[in-house]
């Protein structure tokens, strides 16, 4: 227990510490504008994610030692699935996020969700190693990307992030696939509909208090705006609080 807690806290704070130069590297060599985008993107993707959390979020840890792990697997995959297409044509017709980059949130989405998905499936089976070596691997792939991109590519456009992303979340994707590629034994899909009842039942309550949070903060920074005489945050802070806590 102890091994765990110390091994957990010291990859969050490797993250963390990994996800302060990104955001450095991101604001000083991508420019205002691009990093302005950028930081669109990164809301866009948070709340797909957010989405995907009610079934592959905390109930899906719940259920992983409980019922037969591929019941589990296929209707959050497909949630996941569906919360990324519809999470993206939703943002981009309310005009939230650049239309030029509504595949990119639509995919990055789903790569995120689906590597939660693979990672709470872990840590529903205690392998809490398994899991911060993915977070772990999804922090420094994209410090590394971005930083190559941006010192020996010499690029400093809005799709030097996009593409440090897709790297980022497609090794801890990879990874995490591995680790409970061989957990996953098929079986029988009748109880699957039954399954997916379960989830959404636990899973909007345990997920409705971060929706809400990333809500209040949102709207907090919405109305210092308005009020801050052009001194304008735009969602730099809500996103890039969600940028540390999920690699974005």
């Amino acid at each position: 227990m102890i091994k765990n807690i110390a091994g957990t806290a010291l990859t969050r704070g490797l993250n963390a510490v990994l996800m302060l130069v990104v955001l450095y590297l991101a604001t000083h060599f991508l420019g205002a504008e691009n990093y302005g985008t950028v930081t669109l993107i990164i809301l866009g993707v948070a709340i797909i994610h957010l989405i995907n959390n009610i079934i592959g979020g905390s109930a899906l840890v719940y259920y992983v030692p409980r019922v037969h792990l591929f019941l589990l697997l296929v209707p959050s995959y497909f949630w996941a699935f569906l919360s990324a297409i519809m999470g993206a044509l939703a943002l981009t017709l309310l005009d939230r996020i650049p239309q030029t980059y509504t595949f990119h949130v639509m995919f990055l989405g789903f790569l995120l969700s689906l590597t939660t998905i693979n990672q709470n499936v872990l840590l529903g089976k205690e392998k809490i190693h398994l899991f911060n070596l993915v977070s772990l691997l999804q922090f420094t792939m994209l410090l590394a990307a971005l930083s190559y991109f941006i010192f020996i590519r010499h690029e400093h456009k809005v799709f030097t992030y996009v593409k440090a992303l897709y790297l980022g979340y497609g090794a801890a994707f990879i990874l995490s696939f591995i680790l409970i590629y061989k957990r996953v034994k098929m079986t029988d899909l009748q109880e699957a509909g039954a399954q997916i009842t379960k989830l959404i039942s636990f899973g909007w309550k345990a997920q409705l208090a971060n929706i809400l949070q990333f809500l209040i903060t949102v709207w907090v920074f919405i109305f210092w705006n308005i009020f801050s005489a052009g001194h304008c945050l735009g969602y730099s802070v809500p996103a890039s609080s969600y940028q540390k806590g999920y690699g974005l």
